[in-house]
Order: C-alpha cells, then structure tokens, then sequence
C-alpha cells in the first residue's frame, strides 16, 4: 500500500488528503485547519495514481464548494441548510460537514438542518435552530410520521454530534422496546 499526502486549499480553508493506494483504488481522509482526519474516506477508482489524485482533490473542491453554498444559502435566507456527505449512526461528519454547522453555530441565530437519511440504521435527523435553543428531531423509518423531538443547550460541533448520536439511539432503543411490548 502507497500513501501519500497532498495540501489543497479550497474557499479558504487549508486541507490536507492522507492518500492511500491499494488494489487499483485510492481512498483519502480529509483533515482540515490542523485537525484530525474525520468521516467518511473519499474514494477514487483508478488505476493511475496520478489521476486518481486529481479525482480526489476535484470531489474535495466539489464538497467543499456544496458546503459553502449550503452555509451561503442559509445565512442569506437565514434558514435551511443541507449537509452535504453521507452520515451514518455513529454521526461522525466529514469535515465539510463540520464545517458547516460550526459556521452555522457561530454566525447564524436561526438556521435549519434539513433531514439527513443515517445510512446504516432507517432513521434521519434534523436540527433547528432558534435563538439560543437547538432542538434535534429524529425520524424512524420512512419521513412520515411525527418526529421525536429533544432540545439541548451545546456549544460546539462535537456536543452537537455527540447528543444526535445519543438522541437517535435512545429514540431507536424506545422504539425497539414499544415493539417489544406489543
């Protein structure tokens, strides 16, 4: 296995790809501003290194462009905003996600986060945002029916994550258990 490292800079931020080549594929963790790598590993199907690393470094423009138009749209209409990569139940965002929501946290008194599918369990999650209160929603299954709804008082990104992460299990562990009952 291969690995190489790569800096790009995109709307500002410095990012760094940790690429590793291994079967005829290229995968990179993303890290950003001097953190740690975190979520999903970006991936390229190529068989020339140098090809797959500017696929890579095009789908980190492209996420990362998506995430400050996400950021821009909200902040200008002060409201709904997407995240932009896949979240699974353990809600470990990728960096472009990460940095949206902190952007949201500290500039926006009113925003949205619009349902966001959790990949590995049939649940997504929401968060609202209206002056100092943030309030998570989760919904099982499909996007009908009536959410579950919790209001938390965080600070940061890793709070945020950690109480949906929290927030959609107890929901799902509730659910499992009603079922039980029946």
């Amino acid at each position: 296995m291969n690995s190489i490292a790569r800096s790009i800079q995109a709307f500002g931020l410095d990012l760094c790809l940790m690429i590793c080549f291994r079967d005829g594929q290229a995968s990179a963790a993303v890290a950003f501003e001097g953190h740690a790598p975190q979520g999903p590993r970006l991936q390229a199907q190529n068989t020339c290194h140098e090809s797959a690393v500017h696929d890579l470094m095009t789908q980190v423009h492209q996420l990362m462009e998506r995430a400050y138009q996400q950021y821009r749209d909200a902040r200008l209409c002060q409201w709904t905003a997407q995240l932009v990569a896949p979240v699974g139940s353990d809600v470990q965002l990728s960096v472009f996600d990460q940095w949206l929501l902190e952007k949201l946290m500290t500039t926006c008194p009113q925003f949205q986060v619009g349902w966001t599918p959790l990949q590995d369990v049939p649940a997504a999650f929401r968060v609202l945002r209206v002056g100092s209160s943030l309030r998570i929603q989760v919904m099982l299954g499909g996007l009908s029916g009536v959410p579950h709804t919790t209001v938390i008082a965080v600070s940061d990104v890793h709070q945020l994550t950690t109480a949906v992460r929290d927030f959609v299990g107890q929901v799902i562990a509730t659910s499992v258990s009603a079922g039980a009952a029946d």
